[in-house]
């Protein structure tokens, strides 16, 4: 079913509708702040299944978690550095996914086998009501049919920025395809790690630059190869 966004930010019934199928195990598309994705409640194994089944997604992709707020994905993933809480406080709603440490109940498929999990905060309404009544966070990926962490245009992949660009047959078998009109073209969040107290690596720079992180936490940053330093390390494809 195709449902407005501003239909459901303005009618209780429709939105505990949306709530209810999440909190069964239900699959949406929605609008997050960057692009269309396909998100379902991090504890459902039967959500996380059929987003993997939909994409045909590789075992070893994991899924970005969106959480309401620091202590809802203290919940989910552990922190192990003061720097990872700054990084937050100071940059958590200007495009930033930190890969944190998953705690052990995390499914390894939403992980993607590793011992990590990536987390970005919830920044837009919709997002925002749906993960504060879930009291936890929407596992999530790009609305397309492609496993590669940056869409190459060359491959025919679309970034999906507005429903019609959501392949049919995905907006065929979601419980829910919430259409939140055009998204503005914005760069793609930046995906990190805090190795040490004082010490970054970025894994994808986007929108936070690494100059600004430099120069606002007084830290060291570098940059390493994908899929990650680490074998525990899995990031997470959402724009």
């Amino acid at each position: 079913m195709i449902i407005s966004e501003s239909l459901i930010l303005r009618d209780e019934t429709r939105l505990e509708e949306i709530f209810e199928c999440l909190r069964k195990g239900g699959v949406i598309i929605y609008p997050t702040e960057t692009v269309y994705g396909i998100g379902g409640a991090l504890s459902s194994a039967n959500a996380t299944e059929k987003i993997f089944a939909l994409k045909d997604r590789e075992r070893s992709r994991a899924l970005l978690s969106i959480t309401y707020d620091l202590r809802q994905a203290e919940s989910f993933a552990q922190f192990r550095f003061g720097l990872e809480y700054r990084l937050f406080e100071c940059f958590g709603a200007e495009g930033l996914t930190v890969v944190l440490d998953a705690r052990a109940f995390v499914s390894t498929r939403v992980r993607g086998g590793a011992n990590t999990l990536g987390v970005r905060l919830a920044s837009t309404e919709l997002c925002r009501l749906f993960t504060e009544r879930l009291a936890e966070p929407l596992t999530t990926t790009m609305a397309n049919l492609s496993n590669r962490l940056i869409p190459d245009a060359a491959m025919g992949d679309v970034i999906p920025r507005k429903l019609s660009d959501v392949p049919q047959g995905l907006i065929d078998q979601v419980d829910y395809a919430i259409d939140g009109g055009n998204l503005p073209e914005h760069f793609p969040s930046t995906i990190l790690r805090v190795i040490e107290e004082n010490r970054i690596i970025i894994y994808r720079e986007g929108v936070l630059k690494r100059e600004t992180i430099e120069k606002e936490l007084g830290v060291t940053t570098a940059y390493a190869q994908l899929p990650g330093e680490r074998s525990d390390v899995s990031i997470p494809d959402h724009r």
